[in-house]
């Protein structure tokens, strides 16, 4: 049972790296040799197991298992650990991830699980909206842009989903929505003030609004 439970976490936690299409690092940070070398020694095994099962892959993915001794001292684990944070070839924002889940994950720690469930069930209402109306803008204004994926059925499926979505919202309770808002104005304060005049867009021309003309348009 313990195996099945290993190998269930791993497969989730190793989703976004597959749908990402990178190599999967595992680190596993383990005292090797001593007394205390038996210490965990189900959970690694566990692990190994999931990965054998599953050829090797896990989600369509590779897999490298990253072992370092530590020696009973945890200075000389600190390795394993940078080989894992060494993911600047795949071109994801792996800073923004890091912080974004020591975050959340301190969130989680003190807030009760009802309404940490609340609110990430708002915040993804709230995306999926913002996507599909997107998906009507865009879709007027841009109708030459490449795109990998075209959403059939426009406007129908987009305004459908809009619906759906606002609908869950409004059962939600009112202390959600206050968060929620509350996140927001946060959100659109740091866009505002910051982010809208120091991004970089289409190969370094800097947004700043209608101010600043392209190349193009100049």
């Amino acid at each position: 049972m313990k195996q099945k439970c290993v190998a269930i976490a791993a497969a989730l936690a190793l989703l976004a790296p597959a749908l990402a299409s990178a190599e999967v690092k595992v680190g596993i940070l383990a005292t090797l040799s001593g007394p205390s070398a038996d210490v965990g020694r189900d959970q690694y095994d566990g692990f190994l197991l999931a990965v054998e099962q599953g050829g090797g892959k896990l989600g369509g993915q590779p897999v490298r298992l990253i072992k370092e001794d530590d020696q009973a001292r945890p200075d000389a684990g600190l390795a394993g650990v940078r080989r894992l944070l060494e993911l600047e070839r795949v071109a994801t924002p792996y800073f923004a991830t890091w912080t974004v889940g020591i975050v959340f994950a301190m969130i989680a720690a003190f807030m009760p699980l009802n309404v940490l469930a609340e609110l990430i069930n708002i915040g993804t209402l709230s995306a999926f909206t913002l996507i599909s109306i997107a998906v009507l803008v865009l879709r007027r204004t841009r109708p030459e842009l490449p795109r990998a994926f075209r959403c059939p059925g426009v406007p129908v499926v987009p305004l459908l989903s809009v619906g759906f979505c606002l609908f869950l919202m409004a059962h939600l309770q009112a202390l959600t929505w206050i968060a929620f808002l509350i996140w927001l104005g946060i959100g659109l304060s740091i866009y505002f003030l910051y982010a809208r005049r120091n991004a970089v867009l289409h190969g370094g021309q800097v947004a700043r609004g209608a101010s600043r003309k392209s190349p193009e348009t100049r």
